[in-house]
This record gives C-alpha cells, structure tokens and sequence, in this order.
C-alpha cells in the first residue's frame, strides 16, 4: 500500500514539473524557431479591462491552458476578446534577438505588452480596422520584437478583441535570423504560385479569343479567382489593393470564394452542354449556376449594407459552396478524361489527388494550430498543380469535340457525294 502511495505521489509530482515546465518556453544555445501553441495561456473576456486588473485579480480573470479549445470559437459578441499570455526564459549563454509572429493576415489589431520584474517595459499597438499602414511592421502578419539577455525571463501579453470572426491565430517564436530565412522562402512560394497561375490565364484567355471558345473563358475566369483567393489568403491584398479598407479585405475572402465557385460551375456547365448523353443533368448546372448567383448577391448585399451574419455563416457558407462546386466540377472533368483515354497514369492522378486531399484535411483537422495556407508550401503547389492539370484536361476536352466534330462533317460530306452520286 505504501509502495503503491509512493509511487503515486512520485508520479504526480512528475507531471506536476512537468505541467511547470510546459508553462514556459525555454530558450537554449541554437535555438532558431518554435510554435508557441501549448504554451499559451487564455483568457476570454467581456470588453477590455486593463492589464494591471487581469493580472492582479486572478480570481475574476483565470487564465486556462488550453488554447487549442478557443480556436475557431464563433461567437456574435462584438465586445468580446482575448488575452494571451507567453512566459519566455533564457536558459543559454546568448543574448538572444527574437521575434513574435501571430500569423494571421486578416486580423485586424493586436495590442503587446511586454513585462520584466512585474513592471510593463513595452507596449505597442499594431494594427487597426482601417489602416493597414499603421502595423509597426511592413509585413503581412503581425510581428513584436523582443531581446533576452542571458539567463533573463519576461513575460508578454497580447490582447486581440473578438472582431466578428473565429480566432485562428497560429504564433511562433523566431530568432531574427530564422525569421527573415523563412519569409523570403514564403514569399518566394507565394510569388511563384501567383506567377504562374497569371501566366496560365492569359494563356487561356489567348486560346480562347482565338478559338472563340467559352469554355477556355470560364477556364480563364477560373484560374484568375485562384490568383486572387491566394494574394487574399497570404495577406498581400493589403499592401497591394485595398491598404487602407480592412473591412472591405475582410469581406474579400468571402466574394471571392463564391465567384470561384459560380466560375467553376460555369465551367462545368459549358463541358456538359457540348459532350453529353443525359440533357436533363443540364437543369442541375443551371440551378447550381442561379444558386451561386444568389449567394454572390447575397454577400454583396451583407458587405455593401454592413449586415451582421451568424458567425458560422459568415465564416463557413461561401467556403463550404466553393469546396463542394470545385469537387464536383473536378470529378466531372478527371472522369470524363478516365473515360475517354483509359491510360494507367490517369487514374494514378485521380486516385492521388483524392487521397492528397484527404490527408491535408487530416493535417489541418489534428493540427489547427497550422495556418496551412500561408505557411505550407503543398498547399500552393497543390492549387498550381490543380490549375494546370483542369487547363490540360480543358485543351484535351476541345481537342477531342473538334476531332468529332471533323469526323462529323467529313460523314455529312461522304452522306452529300453518295446521294449525289446514286440519287437511287
């Protein structure tokens, strides 16, 4: 019985350390980089009370652990927002030059509070609902600096009020080294992804104004949403379109996801309607058309007038629309390629490109912490890729219909000569 209380205890006390020493984030020779996620402590909150009152009352303002349970956490509360709390400690022999990122373009504000001995030594403000200009950081995310002499500890809060949305809020800690080596890589992706995405629609659009062809033109439509959905994800629509409008970059996502979707669907209409057995599927494309018309007009409608939506709505409705059209129109045009050219590789690519899907789906659901857009370079090269094999199947779908459409006129022609030839 004794054995079994010691061991217990012993038990106990070792996961009491190290609960302890999870709490704070340990900074040693050659560190480079860290996710902060388990580290981070939360406090939700009504209105903004002031940092000296959550820290004193710990009673009214418990911090929780948990963080990953107040992400993506709808709510239709506009007075409600975050504090978050990081403890950091450098246990090398360096002074160490660092930088806090919360990765987030499309947040609106974040307020940072750095603290040694109990007493605020910064305070900045980044950020603001307007003006993109007034971030401390020309960057797309949200950047603090701080420095840690050898073996100094300090900690930081940030408070980031709710904003009408789900609070998505990946945050790493760099050294400045490690910072700007992984920034030039992301932008060199995200330059990479745009770039080739223009380059393939002004190819679709020159293919089709030559061959007056309108699906190369829904095609080109297509691909130029992409261009757009990925300079909006990436926070580059800031600097480069709409600076000083947080609340029109904001709504952006929304607009341009369902123009995304009523492009595909055109597109896949337009392949229906010049190869196809079953009309009737017709009258579904042409609901699935009106449909994303409506719910494009409804969004213009919500952003032009200000309108307050259900959260999960606005966060989820023009998304889960532009997913479901993307995945039909794709199985449409992948099958229809299966069918037509019974090639091994064919269904290689079908078959990989689901599974793909399936496993980013998996790695974002266990790990949402990762803000998969920005950071992961698949996710571009995936979209890119998408791009590119939809244009191949595009030309091979226009390819094929002419050839019918030869064979077609070269039997009409045969069919003329014969009756003329033996009018019997």
């Amino acid at each position: 019985m004794k054995i079994r209380f010691c061991f217990s205890f012993f038990l106990s006390l070792c996961l009491l350390v190290f609960s302890a020493k999870a709490e704070i984030v340990l900074i040693q020779n050659g560190f480079s980089k860290m996710a902060l996620g388990r580290y981070i402590k939360v406090l939700e909150t009504k209105g903004k009370p002031s940092l000296l009152k959550v820290k004193r009352d710990s009673i009214q303002y418990p911090f929780k652990n948990n963080y990953l349970e107040f992400l993506n956490l709808p709510t239709s509360e506009s007075d409600k927002g975050y504090w978050l709390k990081i403890e950091i400690h450098n246990v090398s022999d360096e002074r160490k030059q660092l930088i806090i990122e919360f990765e987030n373009p499309l947040l609106r504000e974040v307020e940072f509070f750095e603290i040694q001995e109990g007493k605020i030594i910064e305070n900045k403000y980044t950020g603001s609902r307007f003006e993109y200009a007034t971030r401390k950081e020309e960057n797309n995310t949200f950047l603090f600096r701080t420095r840690l002499l050898p073996q100094e500890s300090k900690e930081y809060y940030f408070y980031i009020s709710q904003q009408g949305q789900s609070l998505l809020l990946p945050v790493h800690l760099y050294t400045t080294e490690s910072f700007y080596a992984r920034l030039s890589l992301v932008q060199a992706n995200v330059w990479l992804a745009v770039g080739a995405l223009l380059m393939l629609s002004m190819v679709l659009w020159w293919f089709a104004g030559k061959f007056w062809n309108d699906f190369f033109a829904a095609l080109a439509l297509y691909v130029s949403s992409w261009v757009m959905l990925v300079l909006i994800y990436s926070g580059h629509s800031y600097p480069l379109l709409w600076q000083s409008a947080y609340y029109w970059n904001s709504w952006s996502v929304d607009i341009f996801q369902a123009l995304n979707a009523l492009f595909v669907v055109r597109m896949g209409y337009i392949f229906w309607r010049s190869y196809t057995l079953i009309p009737q599927a017709l009258r579904v494309f042409n609901i699935l058309i009106y449909t994303s018309f409506a719910l494009l007009g409804i969004l213009l409608l919500v952003m032009y007038f200000e309108i307050l939506l259900p959260p999960f709505l606005h966060q989820h409705l023009s998304t889960f629309w532009c997913v479901c059209m993307n995945v039909l129109v794709w199985l449409l045009l992948v099958c229809w390629e299966i069918s037509v050219s019974k090639r091994i590789w064919n269904i290689v690519i079908f078959v990989s490109s689901i599974l793909l899907g399936i496993l980013l789906g998996i790695l974002i659901y266990k790990n949402p912490t990762v803000h998969y857009f920005y950071t992961e370079p698949v996710w571009l090269a995936t979209i890119t890729g998408f791009n590119l094999y939809m244009a191949w199947l595009a030309m091979r779908r226009v390819h094929f219909v002419q050839n019918e459409r030869k064979l077609d006129q070269w039997i009409s022609i045969q069919r003329i000569r014969n009756t003329r030839t033996n009018p019997e």
